[in-house]
């Protein structure tokens, strides 16, 4: 197979929410205003739903670090004129908690590297929040596919579950290695950046972090 074929596959693949696209942009629409952090907790529920809905069908989740871009299209006149919109400072809490977890679209929101939010007029009338997601292309996992290992102190990396037990030793291996040699590295005066380098591996995340997700040690994941 060609590199052309390859393409059009991911392409393919994209549109049928299998993964994301490939060029490390992936982009969609939340139709509706946003609700405030102040808002009631039946508005805050129905806008959480209200923005899964908008990625419903999705088979992935993105590992690394992002950058957002939120756009809320509003007719100038009632942003202007009236008290009836929130504030955009205040509509981003529920709008990020809404793309974070298990059922999102990443797994925390210390993922998000850079964020950038704005609004403009909207000629028809007719409000919505564009979003664009930039990551770096490969840095997504299949959602069915997940699992944390937790490497002690706390950390716990994303892997793969739907491979041989040959295959999950050797990964854990690796990643028990190289976390070792950062440590080391860090005890020599290293800096973090830099050792985490040597990883190689999906970024760590807490385990505070990872609630909801599945965690297991590195015994239970090679058992």
């Amino acid at each position: 197979m060609d590199s052309d074929e390859e393409l059009l596959e991911e392409l393919e693949a994209a549109k049928r929410g299998e993964c994301p696209p490939p060029f490390g942009t992936y982009e969609f629409q939340i139709p509706g205003s946003p609700v405030s952090v102040q808002a009631k907790r039946a508005a805050r529920d129905e806008y959480e739903q209200r923005v899964r809905n908008s990625y419903k069908g999705n088979k992935f989740i993105f590992i690394g670090d992002i950058h957002i871009e939120f756009r809320w299209w509003i007719s100038a006149k009632s942003r202007y004129e009236t008290d009836a919109s929130a504030d955009i400072d205040n509509a981003l809490k529920p709008t990020i908690d809404a793309l974070t977890g298990p059922d999102g679209l990443f797994i925390d929101d210390c993922q998000v590297r850079g964020l950038n939010v704005a609004w403009s007029h909207s000629n028809s009338g007719k409000e919505h929040i564009s979003v664009r997601i930039d990551f770096t292309p490969g840095d997504w996992h299949p959602i069915d596919d997940v699992v944390f290992i937790n490497l002690g102190n706390g950390l716990c990396v994303p892997s793969p579950k739907n491979i041989p037990q040959d295959a999950r030793k050797t990964w854990c291996k690796i990643l028990n290695d190289r976390t070792d040699m950062k440590e080391k590295i860090l005890s020599l005066g290293g800096s973090y950046p830099w050792a985490s380098t040597l990883l190689l591996c999906p970024r760590p995340f807490h385990r505070t972090r990872v609630n909801g997700f599945a965690v297991v040690s590195s015994d239970e994941y090679v058992a």
